[in-house]
């Protein structure tokens, strides 16, 4: 189900923490006006002491400005706290856009190379 932040909560699939790690699966768009979901999403794993936090964006189907500057609010809370915040699995125009904005480097990194294990709530 694809939704906007700016009319709905930002929906969450199979998120969770274990192991130090979270997924949090997002669907929809990272457009403005942002709402404070995804934040307040962020800052609950941390709590539970992510040590890592992948952002899968493969449900994600649009982004602007907005939406970078609430990915570079993440990364940066989450840097502030210790830990790695990164983006997987976005889409073309998505992973454009965060190129263009010379964001991809940054927020792309690698991952621990056993994320594929389940890390759900």
């Amino acid at each position: 189900m694809s939704s906007s932040l700016s009319s709905q909560p930002i929906p969450f699939s199979q998120d969770g923490c274990a192991g130090g790690r979270a997924i949090l699966h997002l669907q929809g768009t990272l457009q403005a006006p942002v709402r404070p979901d995804l934040r307040q999403r962020v800052d609950t794993v941390l709590a539970r002491g992510a040590r890592s936090i992948l952002l899968d964006l493969a449900q994600v189907t649009g982004l602007d400005a907005a939406g970078l500057g609430e990915l570079v609010r993440l990364y940066t809370t989450a840097a502030a706290a210790r830990t790695e915040l990164r983006i997987a699995n976005a889409g073309r125009t998505v992973r454009t856009l965060i190129d263009t904005a010379g964001l991809l480097e940054v927020l792309s990194g690698s991952w621990p190379s056993d994320a594929s294990s389940s890390a759900t709530a």
